[in-house]
């Protein structure tokens, strides 16, 4: 990941520059992986143990950056590109696997647009290998069911080994789950039971499919060995 970083390009002026844009990137990545998500907090973890990190993350002065200057660079990071160098970096990670993945809308904490609204995602989540393959912006006025929907095709370019997508209710959209077989995927979506005719042709398809089928497995009840009045 480390490597992966220091592909973005410094957006500063070289005028004043004290902390190197890359180290800084890396201490915040380093912070994440801490569960530190608060700067103040990433900077007091630094100034612990600054001998031991300050060289590998390419740091040259005595002393961490402070809180304020670690904001003002990630303020200019350019989050379209950097999340171009994240999913590089996953895909290099999970290029030939198989997997399944989990769709879900989330709310960013303590992060907003330039007009302070929050900013809502759509994450797709791969269980198998504990990893998010993508995060989806999703605009206002928009569905996370038409989102997904418009996304599926460059999602599955990405991630051929991508099989199955598993979301709660708000997934089960006729034209999404259309989509995702026309692409040649699967997927498996919750029904809220307030859907009542949906729910009712769904429960008539598996009563006829359960009468039809043989049972996958036969259960018997053990029989003790011991006699009865065993004293």
């Amino acid at each position: 990941m480390f490597d992966a970083l220091n592909k973005l390009k410094d957006p500063r002026k070289k005028r004043g520059i004290r902390h190197g844009f890359h180290p800084i990137l890396k201490l915040v990545l380093l912070g994440f992986c801490s569960r530190l998500v608060c700067l103040e907090h990433i900077v007091e973890f630094a100034s612990g143990c600054w001998d031991q990190i300050k060289e590998p993350l390419g740091f040259t002065r005595d002393n961490p950056p402070d809180a304020t200057t670690i904001g003002r660079v990630l303020k200019k990071v350019d989050r379209k590109e950097l999340e171009v160098i994240f999913q590089e970096w996953v895909f290099n990670k999970v290029q030939g696997k198989e997997m399944n993945a989990s769709v879900d809308g989330k709310a960013l904490r303590n992060v907003c647009d330039d007009k302070g609204n929050p900013i809502y995602m759509i994450n797709v989540f791969a269980h198998d290998i504990q990893m998010v393959l993508a995060q989806i912006e999703i605009p206002n006025k928009k569905g996370e069911s038409t989102v997904l929907r418009d996304h599926l095709k460059a999602l599955f370019d990405r991630y051929p080994g991508l099989r199955l997508l598993t979301g709660d209710a708000a997934f089960n959209g006729r034209d999404l789950c259309k989509e995702i077989t026309y692409l040649g995927r699967n997927y498996l979506v919750q029904i809220k039971g307030n859907q009542k005719k949906i729910h009712e042709v769904l429960k008539l398809h598996f009563d006829e499919e359960e009468k039809k089928r043989k049972a996958d497995a036969i259960v018997e009840e053990k029989k003790s060995h011991w006699p009865e009045n065993n004293s």
